[in-house]
């Protein structure tokens, strides 16, 4: 197997290991930073592998692993439209909480006037 063909290897199961981690529910929002970091240092690693490789592109193998790749860019393309909306969520339930919290503030403060 040739360095290339491991590299490509390696960068699919990477890849898909972080489509399992950003497609899980449970995925805390904090952590998902962290996520997005490491797709895309995988992305601009085989990026470079790619245009630096382009003689080894025609055999059968790597024709092979580069359909596996494209096959999981299309499931991030997708994943990433899911992950905008989840986040544009928790964005909306924050502001308003925040909301909520100003407004209880407030209130404690006016109360505690009326108290004093």
């Amino acid at each position: 197997m040739s360095a290339f063909l491991r590299d490509l290897d390696e960068s699919n199961a990477s890849l898909g290991n972080h489509l399992r981690k950003l497609t899980d529910p449970e995925l805390n929002v904090a952590w998902l930073s962290a996520e997005l970091v490491g797709v895309l240092s995988d992305l601009r690693d085989l990026g470079e592998w790619l245009r630096s490789e382009t003689a080894t592109r025609d055999r059968l193998p790597v024709h092979q692993q580069l359909l596996e790749y494209r096959a999981k860019l299309e499931q991030l393309r997708n994943v990433m439209c899911a992950l905008h909306s989840r986040l544009l969520t928790e964005r909306s339930r924050l502001q308003a909480e925040r909301t909520h919290l100003n407004t209880a503030s407030e209130w404690a403060r006016a109360s505690r006037k009326t108290y004093y």
